[in-house]
């Protein structure tokens, strides 16, 4: 298994917090007459957002919390009243963010007796579990993802030159308006085109191409303009059919893929992937996102 990191939604950093000290009623730092209260530091917020504050309270330890909100310059808006719960249990409490507040500070205690490495604090209405502020490392999963070859094929088989001018079911792709590339590792394909009910399509209006590298036949399709063209772009105008004629044997694959170059060869289907899991086996990232 592979590690990666995902940001933790506790906004909160106990190394960073104060002690012995809490901001009072009027917004004004204050040291604590027993020592046991502490204070956050700034932390940034969006107005209007609610935050909520959560912590495990042991039987021994008082338990207050407060909130003081600033704006972006970190000037004093208010502070909520202070609440305090006496029986132990897990406790949790939200607020509001003022519209013009971009920063809260908020007291808790006691700061000595508490299990600090419970205190959460998070965006929202509602308490999350709780999670270490910081970087998280998260399972990175090896999965498998659809990869870029477009072409399920295989290799086209041998036809006669003419069969440009009929549609081969066997050769047959259906692709939408777009920029393709096909690429070989010897002598490229015919191509045509045709419409839903296969009628063949007339090239010109139907597909553009570089004239250095393919040539157009009787109108009705495009060829390479030597055996040692090894990949061509090619621009289709609507969304139509391909089908590829073989006048000559091909190399060992055709690759078919999105874009205006060449991608090494893939076989057609599922190819390996990636996918990042968080703890609870949430997709935070891959075939599902």
């Amino acid at each position: 298994m592979i590690k990666g990191i995902t940001k933790s939604k506790n906004l909160f950093d106990v190394s960073a917090a104060v002690l012995g000290k809490y901001i009072n009623a009027q917004g004004v730092e204050t040291t604590s007459s027993t020592g046991e209260t502490c204070h956050s530091d700034y932390i940034g917020v969006t107005p209007s957002t609610y935050y909520t504050i959560g912590a495990n309270k042991p039987a021994y330890a008082n338990f207050t919390y407060a909130i003081a909100w600033y704006d972006e310059n970190k000037n004093f808006i208010s502070r909520n009243s202070q609440i305090a719960e006496t029986s132990a249990g897990r406790y949790s409490y939200s607020w509001q963010a003022p519209l013009n507040a971009r920063y809260l500070i908020f007291n808790y205690g006691d700061f000595i007796n508490f299990d600090n490495e419970t205190v959460m604090l998070n965006a929202g209405s509602q308490p999350l579990p709780y999670e270490p502020y910081g970087d998280i490392p998260k399972d990175i999963t090896r999965i498998a993802m659809k990869g870029k070859q477009l072409w399920d094929g295989g290799v086209p088989k041998y036809v006669y030159a003419d069969d440009y001018k009929k549609y081969n079911s066997n050769n047959a792709i259906a692709l939408k308006a777009g920029t393709y590339t096909l690429s070989s590792d010897n002598k490229l394909p015919i191509i045509q085109a045709f419409d839903a009910n296969h009628t063949q399509l007339l090239v010109s209006g139907t597909i553009t191409f570089p004239q250095t590298y393919y040539s157009l036949w009787d109108g009705l399709a495009i060829g390479p303009t030597s055996n040692a063209v090894r990949a061509v772009t090619i621009t289709l105008l609507s969304d139509c059919i391909l089908t590829f004629a073989v006048a000559d044997n091909l190399g060992t694959y055709l690759m078919l893929n999105l874009g205006s170059t060449a991608l090494p060869y893939e076989p057609y289907g599922m190819q390996p992937g990636w996918e990042v899991r968080d703890q609870q086996g949430t997709i935070l990232w891959g075939a599902d996102k």
